[in-house]
């Protein structure tokens, strides 16, 4: 028993009705821990943005997963891309401390 979590993902999103593109809510505990905890997303399917890099972290006292990714026509890493939409998977981890 710790203070690490580790969370898992696999979303398959078939419609995504009012929700957000570019977060997962619902991680079982808050991100206590006074730093940005990142994430890995090793695998993602016919997001509404064409990437060529995506990775997820948790903010400072947040239990919601967000995203960050670099689109094929960008030279830059965009904060809370638009991620999610109809048909999406994504699958990843985070790590953080309670």
């Amino acid at each position: 028993i710790g203070r690490q979590v580790t969370a898992w993902f696999d979303v398959a999103v078939t419609t995504i009705g009012t929700g957000t593109n570019n977060r997962i809510y619902g991680l079982p505990f808050t991100n206590n821990s006074n730093v940005v905890a990142s994430g890995s997303v090793p695998y993602w399917s016919s997001a509404a943005t064409s990437f060529t890099y995506l990775s997820c972290y948790v903010n400072s006292g947040s239990a919601v997963v967000s995203f960050t990714g670099r689109d094929t026509a960008s030279t830059s890493v965009t904060n809370l891309p638009s991620v999610l939409q109809n048909g999406t998977e994504v699958i990843g981890m985070v790590t953080y401390f309670v």
